[in-house]
C-alpha cells in the first residue's frame, strides 16, 4: 500500500514537473516569436557554422573578397547558410573554429540542422537548439535540488520556477549562442557529482561524468573553470573520507577527458595563449583587482535584476542588499542561539548536507574566478553558474526553515508561492535581452525605402561591421567594401552604375573592435568630389554610422 502511494507520488510529481517545464517553455517559445533581429555574435554562429569557404566575411581562404570589389546579397546569404553539395562538412566548421576563439560543439550541432535545410535561413535552427537545451537543464536542475534537499518537493519546484522566471535564463535560451549548452553541461555535471556523493562513488556515474566533462569543454571554455571547481570539491570530499583508491580512479577520470579535449582540439592553446585579444584581456583581467571588485558588484547587480528588474536601480539595489544582509543576520543569530543536545542546530545542518556545502563551494568559486578573468562583466558569461545560484539561494532558505523547525511544510509554500508570484511579475513585466527587434527595423527600412540602391562600406578588411550589417547590407544591390583613402573616388568606384536614388554609406567607427573612421570627414571628403552633395542619417547603431547620400 505505502509502496503504491509512494509510485502514485512520483507520477504526481513528474507530472507537475512537466506542467511548469511546458509553461515556462511556452513562454519562451513566446519570446523566440518576439525576436526578429540579430545580435553580431548570432550572426557569427550561422557564419561559422555554415560558411564553407570563409570563417569570417571580409576575407577567405585567398584573400578579402569583399574589399575593393562589388558583392551581392548571394555572398551574405551564403556565409549563413549551407549551399547546396556543402551539408555535414564538418571539418569546414572545425576550420572555422580554429581560426575563431571558442570549441566547436555548438556549431557542429548548428550545421548539423542547417544541412537538412539548404539555402535556408531561420532563428528556428539554432533556437531548437536551446529549446532542447532549456528542457533538459531544467529536468536535471530539478534532480539536484531534489537531491540536495533530500527530495524536498516544494523546495525543489520553488528552484525551477524561481530560475524560469528569471531575465537570465530567457537570455540564455532565446540568444543564439553556445551558452544554452553550455548551461546544459554545467547542470547535468553538478548533478551526477551531487549523485555521486549520495552513491559514495558508483563506479559507473564516472562514464557520464567522463562524457559530459569532453562535451561541456568543447562547448565553452568557461566551463573548464566550473569542472576544476567540481572536481577540486570532490578530491577533498574523498581526501576527507580517506577514500585514495576512488580519488585516484576520479581523478584518471576527469583527466582523460580534458586531455581527449586537448587532443580533439589543440586550438585552445592558441585560442588562450597564442596572443589573441581576448585571451590576451583575459590574462591581463587576472591582476587587475581593482578592476575585479567593479566586475563583482556589477555581477552581483545584474543577478538580482535577473530575479526583479527593479533591482537595477541603484538605490533599491543598495536598500534590498541592506536588507539581506540584516534579514540574514538576524536568522542566522536566531538560528545559531538555538542547540539541540549541545549542538548548534543551523550549522549542525549545514554540515549534514555535503551536496549543498559542495553546490555552494563550486557556484562561489566559479563566480569569483570568473568575475576576475571576464573579458568584459557581460552577463552571459555567469549564464551557467545561475541555476546552481538559485539552488543555493532556495536550499539556505530551506535550511533556515528547518532550524525554526515550525510548521515547516506550511512556509516551505509560502516560499513556493513567494516563487511564484515573482515568476508572474518578471513573465507580466520583462522580455529578453535578445530579442533586437530595433536590428530588424533598421534592415527592413533599407530593404523597404533603399532596396534598388547600391551601397559603399567605408572599412579597412575588418570582419565586424559586416557581420554586425549583414542583414542591412543583403538587402540593397551591391555593396562596395573599401578604406576612407577612397572616399574621394566615389564617381570611380560607382562607374555607370544607376544612382538616381542615391547610395547608402557605411562607415565603421568603432575604434576598439574596427577601423574607427571619421563619419564627417569621409562625408565630407565625398560631398567635395562627387555629385552627392547631400546625406541623411538612416542609423547609427553599434560599429557603423549608416547614411543614405544623394
Amino acid at each position: 500500500m505505502n509502496h503504491n502511494k509512494e509510485r502514485l507520488g512520483k507520477i504526481g510529481l513528474g507530472l507537475l514537473l512537466c506542467a511548469v517545464i511546458l509553461l515556462q517553455g511556452s513562454f519562451l517559445v513566446f519570446q523566440i516569436f518576439q525576436k526578429s533581429g540579430y545580435f553580431i555574435d548570432e550572426t557569427y554562429s550561422y557564419g561559422l557554422s555554415n560558411s564553407f569557404d570563409s570563417a569570417f566575411l571580409n576575407s577567405d581562404r585567398e584573400g578579402s573578397p569583399m574589399q575593393d570589389r562589388w558583392v551581392t546579397s548571394e555572398y551574405f546569404n551564403e556565409y549563413i547558410t549551407v549551399q547546396d553539395g556543402e551539408g555535414f562538412a564538418y571539418d569546414r566548421v572545425w576550420e572555422n573554429q580554429v581560426k575563431d576563439v571558442h570549441p566547436p560543439l555548438f556549431y557542429l550541432t548548428l550545421h548539423t540542422i542547417s544541412s537538412f535545410f539548404p539555402e535556408q535561413f531561420s532563428k528556428w535552427m539554432g533556437e531548437s537548439i536551446n529549446l532542447i537545451c532549456f528542457i533538459v537543464t531544467q529536468i536535471f536542475l530539478f534532480l539536484t535540488s531534489l537531491k540536495v534537499s533530500k527530495n524536498n518537493k516544494y523546495l525543489s519546484l520553488s528552484v525551477i520556477i524561481l530560475y524560469g522566471a528569471s531575465t537570465f535564463m530567457w537570455d540564455t535560451f532565446v540568444y543564439i549562442r553556445m551558452y544554452s549548452m553550455l548551461t546544459m553541461w554545467s547542470v547535468i555535471l553538478i548533478y551526477l557529482h551531487v549523485k555521486l556523493i549520495d552513491k559514495k562513488q558508483n563506479f559507473w556515474l564516472l562514464i557520464p561524468i567522463g562524457i559530459v566533462t569532453y562535451l561541456g569543454s568543447l562547448t565553452q571554455y568557461y566551463f573548464l573553470i566550473l569542472a576544476f571547481f567540481m572536481a577540486i570539491a570532490y578530491c577533498i570530499y574523498l581526501l576527507y573520507l580517506k577514500l585514495f583508491k576512488k580519488l585516484l580512479i576520479y581523478m584518471a577520470v576527469m583527466g582523460v577527458s580534458v586531455g581527449a579535449m586537448l587532443l580533439t582540439f589543440p586550438a585552445v592553446f592558441e585560442h588562450l595563449f597564442g596572443g589573441r585579444s581576448v585571451g590576451n584581456k583575459t590574462l591581463d583581467n587576472a591582476s587587475d583587482l581593482l578592476g575585479w571588485v567593479s566586475r563583482l558588484y556589477s555581477y552581483v547587480r545584474s543577478i538580482l535584476s535577473s530575479f526583479m528588474h527593479l533591482f537595477g536601480h541603484r538605490i533599491i539595489f543598495a536598500i534590498a542588499v541592506i536588507c539581506v544582509v540584516i534579514a540574514a543576520a538576524v536568522v542566522i543569530v536566531c538560528c545559531t542561539r538555538m542547540k539541540k543536545q549541545g549542538k548548534n542546530i543551523l550549522v549542525d545542518k549545514i554540515k549534514n548536507n555535503i551536496p549543498f556545502i559542495f553546490v555552494c563551494f563550486v557556484t562561489l568559486m566559479t563566480f569569483l574566478v570568473v568575475s576576475l578573468i571576464c573579458f568584459d562583466p557581460y552577463s552571459r558569461y555567469i549564464y551557467n553558474i545561475l541555476p546552481l545560484i538559485t539552488v543555493c539561494i532556495i536550499m539556505f532558505l530551506g535550511i533556515l526553515v528547518k532550524c525554526i523547525n515550525r510548521q515547516k511544510n506550511k512556509l516551505y509554500i509560502f516560499l513556493l508561492i513567494a516563487c511564484i508570484l515573482l515568476s508572474g511579475y518578471n513573465y507580466l513585466r520583462f522580455d529578453s535581452s535578445f530579442l533586437y527587434t530595433e536590428n530588424y527595423e533598421m534592415s527592413q527600412m533599407v530593404a523597404k525605402d533603399y532596396n534598388n540602391c547600391y551601397g559603399i562600406l567605408f572599412c579597412d578588411e575588418k570582419t565586424a561591421p559586416p557581420t554586425q550589417e549583414l542583414f542591412s547590407l543583403r538587402e540593397i544591390k551591391a555593396v562596395y567594401c573599401t578604406s576612407e583613402e577612397n572616399a574621394s573616388n566615389i564617381e570611380g568606384i560607382l562607374g555607370n552604375k544607376d544612382t538616381s536614388n542615391g547610395i547608402i554609406v557605411w562607415v565603421d567607427t568603432s575604434k576598439e573592435w574596427s577601423s574607427g573612421y571619421d563619419s564627417d570627414k569621409i562625408l565630407q571628403t565625398i560631398r567635395s568630389s562627387s555629385r552627392f552633395k547631400n546625406n541623411e542619417l538612416l542609423y547609427s547603431y553599434g560599429l557603423v554610422d549608416v547614411y543614405h547620400i544623394y
